[in-house]
């Protein structure tokens, strides 16, 4: 079978892809103007130009803000390694011919292993207090009792 197709066919295919492709157009004309109206409705411009400046300069100062941010957070984290964050405490007798254990050692670090021991020593005629420098976990200026050495040992486990 063959088909002839005259010209009166023909042009009614095209005037019906034409009304297609024109219903296409519009649908999708409508859908973006839409779209663009709810981008610019909250707005005060009236053009799409004008809003999307605002919004660029918006944006610039976002990043700034957030640099800024970031900065702080940095300068944070650094000052935070220098706070007590490590603390080890050890109770124990020093003395074998005295009672319990009363004396005590307590260390108390930064991030870094640096800060203090605080050792007591009680004995029968009162307690006396003595004051390490720790610098890295190991005395500045004095070497560490194996009690003080101990607190050091608990406190780096603390924060671990």
């Amino acid at each position: 079978m063959v088909f002839n197709i005259g010209p009166e066919i023909i042009l009614t295919i095209l005037i019906f892809i034409s009304f297609a492709w024109l219903a296409w157009l519009t649908f999708y004309l409508q859908k973006s103007v839409s779209h663009y109206k709810s981008l610019t409705k909250e707005t005060n411009s009236k053009n799409l130009q004008q809003a999307l400046e605002t919004l660029l300069t918006n944006q610039d100062l976002s990043k700034e803000e957030f640099k800024k941010i970031n900065l702080n957070i940095d300068n944070i984290k650094k000052e935070a390694l220098l706070h007590i964050q490590k603390v080890g405490f050890v109770r124990y007798n020093p003395f074998e011919n005295t009672g319990g254990n009363q004396s005590f050692a307590i260390s108390l670090l930064n991030a870094l292993n640096d800060g203090i021991i605080i050792s007591s020593l009680h004995s029968r005629s009162g307690p006396r207090w003595y004051v390490k420098w720790i610098k890295d976990s190991k005395g500045l200026e004095l070497d560490l009792s194996k009690e003080e050495a101990e607190a050091i040992k608990i406190a780096q486990k603390v924060k671990e």
